[in-house]
C-alpha cells in the first residue's frame, strides 16, 4: 500500500512538474517586452529574456539591452547570456564587459563568460583590472582564465 501511495506521489509530482514555469514561446515581441517589464514575475521576466535570444534580430536585441542593468541578478543573467549565447550580439559586448563589476559574485562570473564567448579581447585591460584587485574568489578565477584564453586566441 506504502508502495502504491508514493508511485501515485512521484507520478503527480512529475506531471505537475512537467507545466511549471512560465510559458511564453506563443507572446509576440511586444508581449514579450512587456514580460520583461520589472512588475512581472522574476521567473517569466527570465523566460522572457530567454525566448527573446532564441528569436533573434534586432528588435529582440534592443528589448534586451535595456534590461543589461536590471536590479535583480537573475534576470540580468539570463538577459547577457540571451544576448552573447543565443544572438551572439557583439554590440552588447560594451555593456556586458560592465557588467563584470556586479557586486553579485554570479552576474559578475557571467558577465566574464558572456565576454569570452563573444571573443570581446578589448575587455582585457579590466580583466585584468579585476583579476587585481576582485574580492569574489570566483571572479578572480573567471578573470584569470578569460585572460588565458584571450592570450591564447589573440
Amino acid at each position: 500500500m506504502k508502495r502504491h501511495i508514493l508511485l501515485v506521489v512521484l507520478l503527480v509530482g512529475t506531471l505537475s512538474l512537467s507545466g511549471c514555469g512560465p510559458r511564453v514561446s506563443g507572446f509576440s515581441e511586444n508581449q514579450l517586452s512587456q514580460a520583461m517589464a520589472q512588475q512581472q514575475n522574476q521567473h517569466e521576466r527570465m523566460a522572457a529574456a530567454l525566448e527573446l535570444g532564441r528569436r533573434g534580430g534586432q528588435q529582440s536585441a534592443a528589448i534586451l539591452m535595456q534590461y543589461v542593468n536590471d536590479p535583480n541578478p537573475d534576470v540580468q543573467i539570463k538577459v547577457m547570456h540571451a544576448l552573447a549565447v543565443y544572438m551572439y550580439d557583439r554590440k552588447a559586448a560594451p555593456a556586458i564587459e560592465q557588467q563584470m563589476f556586479s557586486p553579485h559574485e554570479s552576474v559578475a562570473r557571467k558577465a566574464i563568460s558572456c565576454i569570452k564567448h563573444l571573443d570581446y579581447s578589448s575587455a582585457v585591460p579590466d580583466l585584468k583590472r579585476l583579476r587585481d584587485t576582485s574580492t569574489m574568489p570566483g571572479v578572480v578565477r573567471a578573470a584569470q582564465n578569460a585572460i588565458v584564453y584571450f592570450r591564447r586566441h589573440g
